[in-house]
């Protein structure tokens, strides 16, 4: 049975990757996902363990140890394509969402119809003059 070469772990193929910029981030500069975030093949095809991991999930798993399943990594720096494990915090997905920049949390007024947004009962944002006309509509429909 003929084998071919051995496979190069993949923290030795993301090493000739990274691009260290002193006293800042990491950045990778290889595949990256439509969400800009460094992407990576680990595992085996004969094993069926082959897939794609993020980068940055796997320079701080290699350096720092395994993070909890119902964690994820927030990157301090915004810059997604980094994989400097110092500039990566474990965190839930809320604190994540909320740490990160969110066009709708920025948003100011309805691009609807430019109404004011009032809080609803669990937490969210609603443009009132919209909800009004949605139950218009409703109501009219089952006349």
């Amino acid at each position: 049975m003929a084998t071919g070469p051995k496979p190069v772990p993949a923290m030795q193929r993301l090493r000739g990757k990274l691009e260290f910029v002193p006293g800042s981030c990491w950045l990778y500069r290889g595949t990256t996902d439509s969400h800009g975030y460094g992407r990576i093949r680990v595992g085996s095809l004969s094993d069926g363990t082959r897939k794609w991991e993020l980068v940055h999930r796997l320079t701080y798993k290699s350096m720092c140890g395994p993070i909890p399943p119902d964690r994820e990594l927030d990157h301090l720096c915004r810059v997604r394509h980094c994989a400097r494990p110092s500039h990566l915090r474990i965190v839930t997905h809320r604190e994540n969402l909320l740490a990160g920049r969110n066009a709708n949390a920025e948003k100011r007024a309805c691009p609807r119809c430019g109404g004011s947004y009032t809080e609803n009962s669990s937490g969210g944002r609603i443009c009132q003059a919209c909800r009004n006309e949605r139950a218009r509509a409703r109501r009219a429909a089952h006349a």
